[in-house]
């Protein structure tokens, strides 16, 4: 008597219903993905968002200082030092899954400034174990008037500043400059192979 082949697929399907039940359980609203979506893929999207939803929202301060990173004032923070603080910072928010955007515009003491006093306060959701998600920190994505003028500035594309002006035909242009420092491009990124699962926007 021959046995039927198993199938791979059951164990997989079964653990993403239970997934599923356990979000609903949490009170997580029910999300329908597109039926063609392969089941490893859906595992991966349950697992991670009931991941998410499961984590405690802490500021990346404390995070940070856990992790045995000390992060003094900024007005205790000295020109000669600032500069190896500020990277020992930046590898530090990668490492718990953390990342900067666009802070070309500002020099090392003032982006640590604003990291100290705002951005590093707010409370967020860090993975550092799940390379899929990743906590996006822009230092030019917010809604504040100031934010938007920095980014046409020093960071939009000229269909960027040409949507923007004939949106704002009443406003004025800020003029395009380039930026004064030179950061950006050595700051740690998310892997590309990986895409993810949030981004806030500072």
């Amino acid at each position: 008597m021959s046995r039927r082949p198993k199938d791979p697929n059951r164990n997989l399907l079964q653990e993403i219903e239970a997934l599923k039940k356990k979000a609903e359980e949490l009170g997580i609203e029910a999300l329908e993905l597109d039926p063609d979506t392969p089941e490893d893929v859906q595992h991966t999207f349950w697992s991670d968002l009931l991941a998410y939803e499961s984590t405690e929202p802490r500021p990346v301060f404390d995070v940070l200082a856990d992790s045995g990173i000390e992060l003094p004032a900024p007005f205790k923070v000295t020109e000669d030092r600032v500069h190896d603080l500020l990277w020992e910072v930046i590898h530090g928010l990668a490492f718990i899954g953390a990342f900067l955007h666009h802070t070309d515009h500002l020099s090392d003491h003032e982006l640590y400034t604003q990291l100290w006093k705002e951005c590093l306060r707010r409370p967020a959701v860090l993975l550092p174990e799940n390379p899929s998600f990743g906590y996006h920190i822009d230092l030019v994505g917010g809604t504040t008037h100031e934010e938007h003028l920095l980014r046409l500035r020093f960071y939009a594309d000229k269909d960027e500043r040409a949507a923007w002006a004939l949106e704002n035909s009443r406003a004025e242009l800020p003029p395009s400059q380039d930026t004064p420092y030179d950061r950006d491009s050595r700051l740690p990124r998310q892997p590309l192979h990986v895409a993810a699962t949030e981004s806030n926007v500072q």
